[in-house]
């Protein structure tokens, strides 16, 4: 392609058949100024000519000689050699001027024509040439920038359709450019065939307006930062957009590498020996660790706001104040020093402290320092000192002077060792194969043995298969990087011991976890006092259908998989649930109850999984959920049918990974913690209505065991009455319970309890309050009225019952029904079942109901 230059003659070809015309054509392009740099006849010849002397334009004529015309050989000039042609003919048939106009010329005249016609469509020409030129150079020069960002950059229409996309997207993508437009572009990089919500050209087609977002792509494993801007057409309308979407994956991974760090000095700085403390530029307390407090006597609230030379000794305040300045005037980075601080006891402990200048830019904005306590390596020296001294004085007794100064250095060491060795918790380290490293003298006392038979050891070899197999699940989260509250118990010494455990990795220089660090106290005596002791229930019922209840209730305690407990209100699904807990393998574990229902959706979440410091307004510090809580127990999830869809989800999802995260944190969080569920409520039902999930539904449904309502287990009544009357004397703090007549038992007994076992408790409960010390009265009457007129009964057969038995059972559930109806009159009741009065005190008398 020929480039004309500034100042210079434009060069031109002429292509014309006639010689006569060539030459005119000739004189008249000189007089105009242009230099002629060759004459072609034919458009063979004429391509040749154009190709040796690229001339800056060509002047054709349509039909020169030779054996191929103006027309074809305009087209090979333009579009190899990017020579602009300006046909030149005395032709003015359509046909002809037609088939001239398809080769896209520059201009075209019409012979006999002017100078000035000549020099306006050469001109025109030229600068039309020069303009594609540039428009050119412009194209390629824009694409080579736009395949040079290293950023994903896309086009994309109105319908979400990519138009064009840079190197670097396709490259990320793996495919081809040709295979990428056209397509949509949440099919290239979502795999799906809708937009996402979060997609931001969606938005932008709503509002037309520029959007920034940050989007994970999880088909390409990276977070992007990606800006949307709107293309427009010359009227305004929008037609499409532009993305940009920078790679911000790194940025993020080390955004969540400086969040563990500064976790990590926190933790630090929070269990450091040494004191820890930061000031601002004017010399007051900005931060102070746990030491500081715990060294000076003083509060957190009398330390934070004031000088740090306040807590100077007198003797040394001058001196620090001047090396302070002196310090903060050089900018000098780091410094060390001894000094002694007064507490708030008047004590004066030795301080050696490392200090260094905080900086932003030029300018100090404050003092970080390190300080230990060296009171008795200083004691020791002054020892050193005046052991010296004397012995300049008295050299012969040198050598017990020096004795003496060892001997305090020995002891300061041996305090330091005391520590440890004093401690009343049992603490131990275990390697990665979690055998035991190192033990203090607390836990050998406690396990009446010596290290040297723990060390090496694992729990399995200590405590049994069973408790090392649960112990080594704890552990082996730790292992992974979670620090793990637990509860465990252990039989030591033949006697079940229980532990409140903190487990934590142990890491090398390197962060590579390389063992277990754990504190265990013993919580066996504080259990006791507020953990339910197990009875066997079984001996207190004599309801056929609550021993077969009860018996489920056993089958499901031997196991550890997911119960669910169905029954009426109040008719003691709570209790069922901890009588599993109890004959269960995990009876030594926690317990806990809830009631969804009573939890405000707000924080629901937060009380089953926990949240971590600052995850919501008010979230001071991190909280671990109930499921967190009831790691290697029970945790009974009470009307279960009243938590809402998205918690279920959540729950579901545990129930499947047993795994969760707490709200606002990162870690993955794994608890061995058995699940009961309870409702008074037909799941099914709940189920078709749409508020329950049907996939939790039979995640729930294994093992169901329903509790029966207390009407369908009269003859539980009496020892029922028994035990809540023996609860209530504790609770009520009673001297003596009264005791209840038979005709009170009777009453109770008769009574159709629409409120279950919760109102037996209640009406039994107001009679001992009424009762004044006297026999229990019970009135039933102002709890709820007659069940009505109409009677209806029924006969259940259970199974290996003989006749006898049977109709013995139906006997007595008619004669208690029309004694309930008739309030127990005797009279009406026999008038109900159509018998006289002596027949039915007789039968009253031999179904042992008098």
């Amino acid at each position: 392609m020929t480039e004309l230059k500034t100042g210079a003659p434009s060069r031109i070809m002429i292509v014309e058949g006639d010689l006569m015309v060539a030459k005119d054509l000739k004189r008249r392009l000189r007089i105009l100024g242009y230099d002629v740099s060759a004459i072609a006849s034919g458009g063979l010849s004429a391509i040749e000519l154009a190709r040796e002397t690229m001339p800056h334009l060509v002047l054709m004529d349509v039909m020169p000689a030779g054996d191929m015309d103006g027309v074809e050989a305009a087209g090979v000039i333009q579009t190899s050699l990017g020579i602009p042609i300006v046909f030149v003919t005395a032709c003015t048939e359509d046909h002809v001027v037609d088939r001239a106009m398809e080769a896209e010329p520059f201009g075209y005249l019409v012979r006999p024509f002017t100078e000035k016609e000549l020099r306006s469509t050469i001109e025109t020409a030229l600068v039309k040439s020069r303009a594609e030129r540039a428009l050119v150079r412009a194209k390629d020069e824009w694409e080579r920038t736009f395949d040079a960002v290293p950023d994903l950059i896309i086009i994309l229409d109105d319908k979400h359709r990519i138009v064009q996309a840079n190197k670097a997207t396709v490259e990320r993508l793996g495919i081809q450019r040709e295979e990428i437009v056209g397509k949509s572009c949440f099919e290239c990089f979502h795999q799906t065939a809708s937009p996402p919500a979060f997609c931001p050209h969606s938005v932008l087609l709503v509002d037309g307006k520029p959007h920034f977002a940050e989007v994970s792509e999880e088909r390409l494993d990276t977070v992007f930062e990606v800006s949307v801007s709107p293309l427009h057409d010359l009227d305004g309308r929008l037609i499409g957009s532009v993305h940009v979407a920078h790679d911000i994956t790194a940025r993020k991974k080390a955004e969540l590498n400086l969040k563990q760090s500064e976790e990590r000095y926190r933790m630090l700085v929070e269990h450091a020996n040494d004191i820890v403390f930061r000031t601002d530029a004017a010399g007051r307390f900005a931060f102070v660790n746990p030491v500081v407090l715990r060294i000076t006597g003083y509060s957190a609230e009398e330390v934070i706001g004031r000088p740090y030379l306040d807590f100077v000794h007198p003797e040394h305040k001058d001196e620090m104040k001047r090396f302070y300045e002196f310090q903060f005037l050089k900018k000098i980075p780091e410094t060390y020093y001894q000094y002694r601080l007064i507490t708030k006891a008047g004590k004066s402990v030795w301080m050696a402290q490392h200090g260094q200048l905080l900086m932003e830019e030029d300018s100090v904005t404050g003092f970080q320092a390190i300080a230990r306590d060296i009171t008795a390596r200083k004691e020791a020296e002054d020892a050193l000192r005046r052991a010296h001294h004397e012995l300049e004085e008295r050299v012969l007794e040198r050598t017990s002077e020096l004795a003496r100064a060892n001997a305090q250095l020995k002891e300061s060491e041996a305090r330091v060792r005391s520590l440890f060795e004093a401690a009343e918790d049992c603490v131990f380290v275990q390697d990665r194969d979690l055998a035991y490293t190192l033990v203090n003298p607390a836990m050998e006392r406690l396990l009446g043995r010596p290290a040297s038979e723990m060390l090496g050891r694992t729990d399995e070899d200590l405590f049994g298969e069973e408790t090392g197999k649960h112990t080594r699940e704890v552990s082996a989260r730790v292992l992974r990087g979670q620090s793990v509250e637990v509860e465990l118990s252990r039989m030591i010494r033949g006697e079940w011991t229980t532990f409140h455990e903190t487990r934590a990795p142990l890491r090398d220089s390197s962060g590579t976890v390389i063992g277990v660090c754990g504190i265990a106290r013993d919580i066996t005596e504080r259990k006791a006092a507020v953990t339910h002791t197990p009875s066997d229930a079984t001996a207190c019922y004599a309801s056929p259908i609550m021993r077969r209840t009860l018996e489920n209730a056993r089958l499901a305690a031997e196991t550890g998989g997911i119960v669910l407990l169905t029954g009426e209100s109040g008719s003691g699904k709570d209790h069922m649930a901890r009588y599993i807990h109890d004959h269960s393998s995990r009876c030594h574990g926690p317990y806990f109850a809830v009631n969804c229902g009573a939890i405000a959706p707000q924080i629901a979440e937060s009380e089953f999984f926990g949240h971590e410091r600052g995850a919501f307004t008010g979230a001071d510090s991190r909280k671990r959920g109930l499921l967190e809580l009831a790691e290697g127990g029970t945790l009974l999830l009470n009307e279960i049918g009243e938590l809402s869809l998205d918690l279920q989800v959540k729950l579901l999802t545990f129930l499947d990974t047993r795994g969760f995260t707490r709200v606002g944190g990162e870690k993955r969080i794994t608890v061995e913690a058995r699940i009961i569920a309870a409702t008074n409520r037909d799941l099914a039902k709940e189920v078709e209505a749409g508020r329950f999930r049907q996939d939790l539904f039979y995640r729930l449904h294994v093992f169901n065991i329903e509790v029966p309502p207390l009407r369908k287990r009269r003859n539980d009544i009496p020892a029922l009455a028994e035990i809540i009357l023996a609860q209530l004397k504790e609770d009520l703090q009673l001297h003596e319970t009264p005791c209840l007549d038979s005709s009170t038992l009777s009453k109770l007994v008769q009574y159709h309890w629409p409120g279950n076992v919760r109102e037996l408790r209640n009406v039994l409960e107001r009679a001992l309050i009424l009762s004044k010390g006297q026999s229990l009265r019970v009135d039933l009457g102002s709890v709820h009225g007659p069940a009505g007129d109409e009677q209806s009964w029924s006969a259940v057969f259970p199974p290996r019952k003989p006749l006898n038995e049977i109709a013995q059972d139906l006997k007595r559930s008619l004669i208690l029904e029309a004694l309930e109806h008739s309030k127990g009159n005797k009279t009406r009741a026999a008038n109900i079942l159509k018998i006289s009065r002596d027949a039915l005190r007789q039968q009253m008398k031999t179904l042992g109901l008098l």
